[in-house]
């Protein structure tokens, strides 16, 4: 008997520890790893200690194609696709920047839209997906030409596609949204399958930047907390934290987003207040993401370092780089955008003393004027 007690009371233990085991481990993949910074970003700089300048891409100025304001851009294979945000789409040569195909389909048609949201591609088909006002997903080929189209019910803010689904973040409801959700829709099956928590959001106020991005993995963050979403086969993970030590948003200051905007960004401004995630692009061993505060933050996968910075100082081309841009595109880059004048101001003292001659030469070949397209500038990870 006293062995069969002992036995039961062995495996009771281990029950327990067992039980803890397992609670402690969902617990550690529920909490995310926090990300501390301070109150400003850092004086030091140390993006170009992480990355190179690869190429420099100023795109083709036509006389019938001028972008207005970029709001997506994918990287496929040798092309880049942007989307304008006068709805334009546009196919250009990514070692020349030559605009080989671009199209809009704004009016009557079969692919009538007043707005494109958003787009995504297929790399293997070479399939460009076009999600419209209309809650139509339009399928075209690299000419532009309609392949496809299917409707939907609701209005979504972003779209990527994923190994033959499409995925659909962010469904809208005028002012109010649900930031916490995917709903993948399988191409094949014509299925639509809904990802992560069903919570309405009601937060009008949205950061300037990308909300869902594929890059080395899908991530996507949203307009209120501070957390970062990792998707990957149908499961959503909240992976990192940014843990600020700045004023935190409070439900009152909240509430002014929609009760009073012009209060909202009052106590935003008086009380340095910082708020959201996005443009979240990860490359072999880093993550680069902003908040709505100023700069962009740098994160170390490798030691778990985290850096705010304010800009990018690039001395060989004497710019100072705010607009830094996530594209689409598992290609370990990192993208700025620059204005025509932006470029135009620092030519005059441009030193290149670290570009390659390949790459000076390209340089010294651009003819930029003042109404040309944004240049784009790629770095890569150092070796």
């Amino acid at each position: 008997m006293n062995i069969i007690k002992k036995t039961i009371i062995s495996l009771v233990y281990l029950l327990i520890f067992f039980a803890c085991t397992n609670n402690e481990q969902k617990d550690n993949k529920e909490n995310p790893i926090l990300l501390k910074v301070g109150k400003e970003p850092e004086k030091e700089q140390v993006f170009k200690k992480y990355f190179e300048l690869e190429t420099v891409l100023p795109i083709e100025t036509t006389n019938d194609f001028v972008i207005t304001d970029i709001k997506k851009v994918l990287l496929c294979k040798d092309k880049l696709i942007i989307l304008d945000r006068m709805s334009a789409i546009c196919v250009v040569d990514y070692a020349t920047g030559k605009i080989e195909t671009y199209f809009k389909h704004i009016g009557q048609g079969p692919d009538e839209s007043k707005n494109i949201i958003d787009i995504t591609v297929d790399e293997k088909t070479e399939t460009i997906f076009a999600y419209n006002d209309f809650h139509k997903l339009l399928f075209y080929d690299f000419r532009g030409n309609l392949l496809n189209q299917e409707t939907f019910e609701k209005l979504y803010g972003s779209i990527i596609y994923d190994d033959g689904n499409v995925l659909f973040y962010n469904h809208a409801e005028g002012y109010s949204g649900y930031p916490y959700q995917i709903e993948k829709y399988n191409l094949q099956n014509k299925t639509l399958e809904k990802i992560g928590k069903d919570n309405r959001l009601d937060f009008p106020v949205r950061l300037y930047g990308s909300h869902f991005v594929k890059s080395k993995n899908i991530w996507f963050g949203t307009p209120f907390d501070f957390d970062l979403y990792l998707y990957d086969n149908s499961k959503i993970e909240r992976k990192y934290k940014l843990d600020p030590e700045t004023t935190p948003l409070t439900k009152e200051i909240m509430g002014f987003a929609t009760s009073d905007p012009n209060k909202f960004y009052t106590a935003r401004k008086e009380n340095n207040i910082m708020y959201g995630i996005c443009s979240i692009r990860e490359t072999e061993n880093y993550l680069v993401f902003i908040s709505s505060g100023r700069g962009f933050f740098i994160f170390n996968k490798k030691n778990n370092e985290i850096h705010w910075e304010n800009y990018v100082k690039e001395t060989d081309l004497n710019l100072m780089l705010f607009n830094y841009f996530p594209h689409d595109g598992n290609d370990n880059r990192i993208m700025f955008i620059v204005t025509a004048n932006e470029w135009r101001n620092g030519m005059g003292k441009m030193t290149m003393d670290n570009i390659s001659e390949t790459l000076k030469e390209k340089i010294n070949s651009f003819t930029i004027e003042e109404d040309s397209n944004q240049i784009l500038l790629f770095y890569r990870e150092k070796n």
